[in-house]
């Protein structure tokens, strides 16, 4: 309830009703939150962020900016700004939003100045494409309707030789319904006949077993859609090179959630080989852009699957660091210097998202509310 009136107070009492209108529906922070632990803290984090950021110079015009346009691209990159400038404060530096710096160019999205070091930053949240979101879209109505087949003829899908059975990333709109009718056909042979059945299609390895003979372990992967990957990224990453020279900036700070982090060839790399992956791109992408002087490349803090291996790593001036956010989220962060002399810029990054875990204990003990372990009742368990 303290979460909401502060996100009220801030956005208007009317910002619910004008989201509906806008986005059709409510952001999963709010309309999760009553259930589900990621979402709740997720609603937690931002009502502490627009709180404790209140008394910034420029907040006004982050917050307007959050309130008068409420699609997922402006509200993330306004709340990353926040985040920032949050990390600064606990830091004990001085933190400025919506800066200008030079007469004719835009403001810098936010100013970081500790007793090491100045740190002009623009951000951007990176989102899935186009392709990636039809692609899970189509994903998650196979995946809807093979749950349906498997509960209504009894049968477990799991793979042909292996126990994980796959579907291709390939698959179209049109290929869809023609799986579902291979499926079904499997399904019901399968129930019929009492023993293990191949669904026939191209694009599909997978088996029906009659539920009875189903073991743990079996499975099967869904496509998690595929878009266009690095060349994207890089081309945003220039366009934002562009941006900052005429700003003043000097350091990006990105948040890519475009599956670079999950569905990547990166992503099935040792961490230490993913930092370095990183660090080489950034570097090739930046290698012209003598004003640009360094990236901080982020995972954003996104829900944790089992216990989260936490690790540092540090290849030449580049650093990465995996830290378990809070008792729901964890995140990776990669800090690139791009220019020499910058290492002291380096090191106050690292040591900003350093300070990331139990920073949200601090602000809520601040308000008098317990721990999120106690508010959520999770113990330490990270689901």
């Amino acid at each position: 309830m303290w979460a909401l009136e502060v996100l009220e107070a801030e956005f208007g009492s009317d910002w619910l009703s004008r989201m509906l209108r806008v986005e059709h529906d409510i952001i999963p922070e709010i309309k999760m939150a009553w259930f589900h632990g990621p979402a709740f803290v997720d609603l937690v984090a931002m009502a502490l962020a627009l709180a404790r950021c209140r008394g910034v110079p420029g907040y006004a015009k982050v917050r307007d900016a959050i309130s008068n346009d409420l699609r997922d691209d402006v509200r993330s990159h306004g709340l990353l700004q926040l985040e920032v400038a949050n990390l600064g404060l606990a830091g004990e530096g001085s933190v400025a939003l919506e800066e200008r710096r030079r007469p004719s160019g835009a403001p810098v999205d936010v100013v970081v100045h500790t007793d090491a070091a100045e740190l002009v930053v623009e951000t951007r949240v990176v989102f899935t494409d186009q392709a990636m979101r039809f692609g899970r879209e189509l994903s998650d109505r196979l995946s809807g309707a093979m749950h349906s087949l498997a509960f209504a003829y009894d049968v477990q899908f799991t793979g042909r030789e292996k126990p994980m059975g796959s579907i291709s990333d390939a698959m179209t709109a049109e290929d869809v319904d023609g799986i579902l009718v291979s499926i079904e056909a499997a399904a019901a042979l399968a129930k019929e006949e009492h023993r293990p059945a191949s669904v026939e299609h191209p694009l599909v390895d997978l088996r029906c077993l009659p539920m009875p003979t189903a073991e743990s372990g079996m499975g099967y992967e869904m496509p998690a859609g595929t878009g266009r990957g690095l060349d994207r990224t890089e081309h945003i990453l220039r366009e934002k090179a562009a941006q900052m020279r005429k700003s003043g900036a000097g350091w990006l700070r990105i948040d890519l959630l475009d599956g670079t982090f999950g569905f990547s060839t990166w992503s099935q790399l040792r961490f230490p080989t993913r930092v370095a992956a990183i660090a080489a791109f950034v570097a090739d992408t930046f290698s012209h852009a003598s004003h640009v002087r360094g990236v901080v490349v982020s995972s954003g803090a996104l829900p944790c699957h089992g216990l989260l291996n936490e690790q540092s790593t540090r290849n030449g001036y580049t650093f990465g660091l995996r830290r378990r956010v809070d008792v729901y989220r964890g995140r990776e962060t990669v800090v690139v210097p791009v220019l020499e002399g910058t290492l002291l810029e380096a090191e106050t990054w690292c040591s900003l998202y350093d300070s990331e875990p139990g920073a949200m204990t601090v602000a809520l003990a601040e308000l008098d509310f317990p721990p999120l372990e106690v508010l959520t009742q999770a113990g330490e368990v990270v689901t």
